[in-house]
């Protein structure tokens, strides 16, 4: 079978052909292909992911579960898929760094001091750099990204 590439939830072959399902994973790309020249290309369904967090949620006591896709603390750049069931909050906390969310499905609620956000399935908000917390209005799922200097060594 020919190695593929993922987009947009489906997988589309070296050859051009579409493949639908799940998750993509590419574990190896012919060394010329475009432009990442040999780079691993790591691709999941952002639908599929945030059903799997929402059902994990539902049996979390805490109404929460979350999935790092890319990084983690000892990486700059950190993406991380949260499901939050209506009703529940992630309370307030520093901002870690440079941080956005983006609502793959839901209604959540912003709160950064005296200011507040409402956000639905579509919506993106650059997180103000100071003390906040996130509701959920209906049960929802947000992509944070956070970007943070990492101390130099």
């Amino acid at each position: 079978m020919p190695r593929s590439v993922s987009r947009s939830g489906c997988s589309m072959n070296l050859t051009g052909n579409v493949i639908r399902g799940n998750y993509y994973p590419v574990k190896e790309l012919p060394k010329n292909f475009g432009p990442t020249k040999g780079l691993m290309m790591e691709s999941v369904s952002l639908t599929s992911l945030a059903a799997e967090q929402l059902k994990a949620a539902r049996q979390a006591h805490s109404g929460r579960a979350s999935h790092t896709l890319h990084g983690g603390h000892t990486h700059e750049l950190r993406q991380t898929v949260v499901a939050l069931l209506a009703g529940h909050e992630l309370s307030e906390h520093d901002s870690p760094g440079q941080a956005s969310l983006q609502v793959l499905q839901g209604h959540v609620h912003l709160t950064a001091g005296d200011d507040s956000w409402d956000g639905k399935t579509g919506d993106y908000v650059v997180i103000p750099p100071q003390r906040h917390s996130l509701q959920a209005v209906d049960d929802s799922v947000v992509m944070l990204t956070v970007f943070k200097s990492l101390p130099s060594v």
